[in-house]
């Protein structure tokens, strides 16, 4: 537990960091990334904000490093912090279901929409990790954000 543990944490300091070359190398091949609007829904069938397989998560990783992408121009900064973080076993696998409060902020000033301001966002994840290749990788993440309802001011921060 003590592993899965510590993949939580250094996944989150790598995306703080803006490592997103190193972060992507934290899921597995077969992994999902989830961002639902409705948790309970099927993401095959239903509309989602993010649903990404590895590959998708790679290309995004792609566009965010080598292509000048204007929804991070400037770069959000963000600091992720997890607490409530719940531990078990089952057939294998490791799961963790945490809280998160994710705060981002980007540099600009009064004529850039959004800029200059920090913004929270709080969530419920869910994590399953399995041993691959003799690491410890993730298999499957949901975040579930508080307000996913309403409207947000991008997002592209939040691969």
């Amino acid at each position: 537990m003590d592993e899965l543990k510590a993949l939580i944490e250094l996944e989150a300091d790598l995306l703080d960091r803006g490592d997103l070359l190193e972060w992507v190398e934290l899921y597995a091949e077969e992994a999902t990334y989830w961002v639902p609007i409705d948790e309970h829904a099927d993401p095959e069938v239903d509309s989602s904000i993010i649903y990404d397989n590895r590959q998708r998560l790679v290309m995004r990783v792609d566009q965010i490093v080598h292509q000048n992408r204007v929804a991070q121009q400037p770069a959000s900064e963000t600091w992720r912090m997890i607490s409530n973080l719940k531990l078990s076993e089952e057939g294998g696998r490791l799961r963790a279901r945490y809280k998160m409060l994710l705060a981002e902020a980007r540099r600009g000033d009064w004529r850039q929409n959004g800029l200059d301001e920090t913004r929270l966002y709080p969530a419920w994840v869910e994590l399953e990790a399995a041993p691959k290749d003799g690491q410890l990788r993730i298999v499957s993440k949901k975040i579930v954000l508080l307000g996913r309802h309403r409207p947000f001011t991008g997002l592209s921060f939040i691969i």
